[in-house]
This record gives structure tokens, C-alpha cells and sequence, in this order.
């Protein structure tokens, strides 16, 4: 007997010891008198035959445990309504271990001062069995604004999304919280803000930026695309904004000042900026990576040599974690960045 028949025979709330008796023979386990042993003997027995875990079976839950479980994972109550058996329980509990144990992903990260004589680069990194939430932040004026968004800006998402479950609202209305309760502090510093979200759920992913760290994407076929938009003043779109605000764009800097049109915090010209950010949605088809990072690395690497250099070092063997520290070392020393530099790679295949 294989594993998916034996699981089938003890999650039937049915099964007896004969019918267990009747797996073990089958199973050419060399047993005296298995009719001797208990059912839970029995049970332990065939779990360790078939490296079967305790998650996998029925008998190790109550009803109530089953329900929190679900809970706990963001199954919506009202499915959970009514008289449901144990059985109906366990199945939709399996049903949803399977689909996570299918939907997970490598991430991974690497961030340097570089030449730079201080770091106000910021990354957060955050999954659970539902959500995947990674976030690149580079401070300017100080590193203030970055390590404030780092400690705040996924709790202002869970607060959000509590209340209206729709993720592209939900990061709208956490870029502004924080935003706003950063202005609140008086502090002048700012940061760039760039989010990738991924549904486990659905395979879709959903990229936030304000200001000019960046986003791509390398597919499976080679292909490489930018996913988020540089927020530069010089862009007519941004100019007209912030020229309708009451600001002006001088050497390519909002009010001479900023040298990007979006951004989190710049108390003392926020009033010219956005903290909106634009939301790109997308399905994780054919994606083989996505890389996230602060134009330290933009600044010396185009996309394409980007994803050039990481293919390269897949090639070579060099292992998935290491990846993005040998990126962010590559572009200090050869590429001659002098910023600093952080970067995110989240492997989807």
C-alpha cells in the first residue's frame, strides 16, 4: 500500500481495528498479534511505516482545534458557520495545508553602507501561510524615516486590511498612515517606500512604490520588466502635480530641494510631494524572481545586467542566499555605486 491509501484508511472516521489489522498485513509488517495492540498502537505503527506526520491525520484533532486552526489562517468565519462535522472540519483543513505547502517562496536579502559615510537603508521582511510582505526603504536626511517605516508600515497593513480585505486598498491607506504619522513627529527626514505583497491564496502579487527604489521582475523565459515607476520631478505627470501644488522642479529637484516627486516624511516640503503610491498587479506565472532594491544598485546596473548577473551566478551553483549579497558587493566594488545599496530577491520558481 502507498501512503495517500493508508492516510485515506485512518482519516475515515469509520475505520476499525480490523481495518487496521487488514493495512498492516498488507503493508508486510511483521507483527505477532496485532489484534493485541490498541488502535492508537496501531495508528503510531503505520505513522512511522509511511513517515506520516500527526498534522496529517484526523485523530489527533477536536472539532475546536480544526475551527481555530482555520481561523488562525484567515478562513472566513462564515464558512465555518452551521453544524459542520469534524470530517467536513479535517477536509477543509488538508484541502488548505496542501495549497500552502505548494505556495511558498525563497527570499532573501543583502544591504550595505557602501561608500557612504552613513546607512539609511531599510528592509523589512515579513510571511506567514497566507502572505508574503517585503519592503525596501531608502532614507534620506537622516535614517529616521527608513527605521520608522520598518518598525510600523506592516502593522499599518494589518490594520488596514482587518477592516476592508482588499490589498491594493489596504497598502494604499497604509503608505498614508504612515506618512501622516510620521509628519506627525516633526522630524525632516524621508525615505522611498517600495512593497511586494504576494496572495499565497491566488498567485497573485501586488508591487507599491513611492519614490525611486525599484522593482523587476526576470521571467522564466529571460525576459526582465520593471514593475514599479521612478518617481522623478523632471517627469511631466509629476512636474504638473507638484507645479499644482504650489511647488517647482530646479535641477531636476522638487523646490531645489528632493530629487524625487513621491516620497514618506520630508516635513518641510511634503506639501509639494505625494506619498501615493502606484500599484501594479500581477499574476506569478512564468516569473522565475523578482528583484526589489534602492537606487544604489539602479544607479550603476541596468535591469537587464541585473538579472544577467543573478542568472550567472545560478549557473555557477552559487546558492540562492548568497545571491544577493554577492549582487550588493558586485555593485560597491566593481560597478562603483556609491550609495548605499539594498536589495530583495524573492525566488517564485
Amino acid at each position: 500500500m502507498n501512503k495517500k491509501k493508508v492516510l485515506t484508511v485512518l482519516n475515515n472516521s469509520k475505520t476499525t481495528k480490523n481495518d487496521l489489522i487488514k493495512v498492516i498485513k498488507k503493508s508486510n509488517m511483521i507483527i505477532k498479534n496485532p489484534s493485541r495492540l490498541s488502535k492508537i498502537d496501531m495508528v503510531k505503527i503505520l505513522m512511522n511505516k509511511y513517515k506520516i506526520n500527526k498534522n496529517e491525520l484526523i485523530y489527533f484533532y477536536t472539532a475546536s482545534d480544526l475551527k481555530s486552526l482555520l481561523l488562525k489562517n484567515n478562513i472566513p468565519k462564515d464558512k465555518l458557520k452551521g453544524r459542520k462535522s469534524k470530517s467536513e472540519l479535517f477536509k477543509m483543513y488538508i484541502n488548505l495545508r496542501n495549497r500552502l505547502l505548494t505556495s511558498d517562496f525563497d527570499t532573501y536579502w543583502h544591504l550595505e553602507q557602501g561608500r557612504r559615510d552613513y546607512m539609511e537603508d531599510n528592509i523589512f521582511y515579513f510571511k506567514n501561510n497566507f502572505i508574503h510582505f517585503s519592503s525596501v526603504f531608502d532614507g534620506h536626511g537622516g535614517k529616521q524615516c527608513s527605521l520608522f517605516l520598518k518598525r510600523n508600515l506592516y502593522p499599518y497593513f494589518q490594520r488596514c486590511i482587518g477592516k476592508n480585505k482588499k490589498i491594493k486598498k489596504s497598502i494604499i491607506n497604509a503608505y498614508s498612515l504612515a506618512n501622516k504619522n510620521f509628519l506627525n513627529k516633526g522630524i525632516d527626514s524621508g525615505s522611498t517606500c517600495n512593497t511586494l505583497i504576494i496572495n499565497k491564496k491566488t498567485n497573485n502579487f501586488f508591487l507599491a512604490n513611492v519614490g525611486d527604489s525599484r522593482a523587476i521582475i526576470c521571467y522564466k523565459n529571460g525576459s526582465v520588466k520593471r514593475i514599479s515607476i521612478d518617481h522623478k520631478p523632471d517627469s511631466k505627470k509629476e512636474k504638473a502635480r507638484i507645479q499644482k501644488q504650489g511647488g517647482f522642479v530646479e535641477d531636476h529637484r522638487v523646490d531645489g530641494i528632493l530629487a524625487m516627486s513621491r516620497s514618506i516624511g520630508d516635513r518641510r516640503i511634503a506639501h509639494h510631494l505625494s506619498s501615493m503610491p502606484d500599484v501594479f498587479e500581477g499574476s506569478l506565472k512564468n516569473i522565475k524572481y523578482i528583484v526589489q532594491a534602492s537606487d544604489g544598485l539602479y544607479d550603476v546596473m541596468s535591469n537587464s545586467q541585473i538579472c544577467k548577473y543573478i542568472n550567472s551566478l545560478l549557473k555557477k551553483g552559487v546558492s540562492k542566499r548568497e545571491i544577493p549579497y554577492y549582487l550588493v558587493n558586485h555593485s560597491i566594488k566593481n560597478r562603483g555605486s556609491m550609495d548605499n545599496v539594498s536589495v530583495i530577491i524573492t525566488y517564485i520558481s
